[in-house]
């Protein structure tokens, strides 16, 4: 797949993430994957790519310190790393499975 085409479904993912809206995970890769004719599944493994991608060594430092409830863990992530709570959240179950 090109590099165009796997943009576009992250691109897409992030809008539908970021919107506010209260969008079934599921359902974000398969209009993801739609946006450039492709089957949820894949969609799904290019975001998870991506994001697993992005998880940085800071990240991963700054998460593992905080010591405060999970409310209080993804709002001081957000604002840290300048991020949704949704996408937030998305990010730290990333860095929870590199245990």
């Amino acid at each position: 797949m090109s590099r165009t085409k796997e943009q576009r479904v992250i691109d897409k993912f992030q809008s539908l993430l970021r919107s506010g809206m209260d969008y079934d995970v599921n359902s974000m890769y398969e209009e993801a994957g739609e946006s450039v004719c492709i089957a949820g599944v894949s969609a799904r493994r290019i975001v998870n790519n991506y994001y697993k991608g992005i998880v940085s060594e800071e990240m991963i430092i700054f998460f593992r310190g905080l010591t405060c409830s999970h409310a209080e863990k993804v709002e001081l992530f957000s604002k840290k790393f300048e991020t949704c709570e949704r996408e937030s959240r998305l990010l730290m179950r990333y860095i929870k499975w590199k245990k």
